[in-house]
């Protein structure tokens, strides 16, 4: 009943005599369930070793000399762990939740009920809030912009001819726009307006540090660039668009759509444009791309079909 792009954060109560033992047989039991994408462990040292010995694959949360500390972080980055879980402390050190997304670790922290607390860590940095008052804090998360998640549910039953149904809970909207996913061109009419403002800032900027440096101004490229940082994604602009998944039938189409909108849009906001001015998909740099091809949504065969709109990277 789980969907499938929700984390299960999967917190193992060791006990000494018997931490090993659960953490391979937990670890086998999400193998089994096919959940390696987006389950993780949340434990110490001796029960990661086990549940890695168990598959390699599994994900960790360092739950070793849990604090809200560099030492901490870089423990964390050094064992190879997924996750984070901070501790303690008004807030977190935004230099550290930097440093954590560029390793790719994500970050959680336990725990906070205090709106104001709450939005000054998701200001800095934190991803995950570890919160018993749900209700009041999704409203702090709706204030500063986090986007609520569309679940997707899929049948896990694998009996012959059986479909398997992926589908929306619920409906999700461009960041920043009130239009309906299902109207294509509505969606692609909020790109191009999104893409004019954005060129007109970026070509703007671009001119007044040309006069300072005191040389000619160039061109405007409009490549959609991704990084690994939460919201610099174009999987999740993708999905925000109307995709279940990237790698999904339609996410050529859906591409060819985003690429084609950012290129009129940005074209009519600059008087020079040049360079690549398509989009990068590259899963090395991508975080969205990285989850869909751990989830197998996303393949070789589908970035190559990519690359007919746009370069891979």
């Amino acid at each position: 009943m789980m969907p499938e792009n929700i984390w299960l954060n999967v917190h193992l109560k060791e006990d000494t005599a018997t931490r090993e033992k659960l953490a391979a047989d937990v670890t086998a039991r999400i193998v089994a369930q096919g959940r390696l994408h987006q389950a993780f462990l949340a434990c110490r040292s001796v029960a990661t070793a086990a549940a890695r010995r168990a598959d390699p694959r599994i994900q960790i949360c360092n739950m070793e000399r849990q604090a809200n500390t560099r030492q901490y972080v870089d423990e964390t980055i050094a064992a190879g762990s997924s996750f984070i879980q901070l501790l303690g402390g008004k807030t977190v050190d935004p230099a550290h939740t930097r440093l954590l997304k560029q390793k790719r670790v994500r970050i959680n922290y336990c725990c906070a009920n205090d709106a104001s607390k709450v939005a000054s860590l998701f200001r800095a940095g934190v991803e995950f809030p570890l919160v018993d008052r749900l209700g009041p804090m999704l409203s702090v998360a709706d204030d500063l912009g986090v986007a609520r998640l569309k679940p997707v549910y899929r049948s896990r039953l694998k009996r012959k001819g059986l479909k398997t149904p992926r589908f929306p809970a619920v409906s999700r909207q461009p960041a920043g726009t009130r239009v309906r996913v299902t109207d294509l061109g509505a969606v692609a009419e909020a790109i191009k307006r999104m893409a004019f403002k954005i060129t007109r800032v970026g070509e703007a900027a671009g001119r007044e540090a040309a006069r300072r440096l005191g040389v000619d101004f160039g061109i405007v490229d409009l490549s959609l660039a991704p990084t690994p940082l939460v919201g610099d994604s174009v999987a999740e602009v993708l999905h925000a668009i109307g995709l279940e998944q990237v790698g999904v039938p339609g996410s050529t189409a859906a591409l060819m759509l985003l690429t084609d909108a950012v290129k009129k849009g940005g074209a009519m906001a600059a008087t020079q444009v040049g360079g690549l001015s398509g989009a990068f998909i590259p899963v090395s740099e991508d975080g969205g791309m990285v989850d869909a091809a751990r989830r197998g949504d996303l393949t070789l065969d589908k970035l190559e079909a990519l690359t007919s709109i746009c370069s891979v990277g």
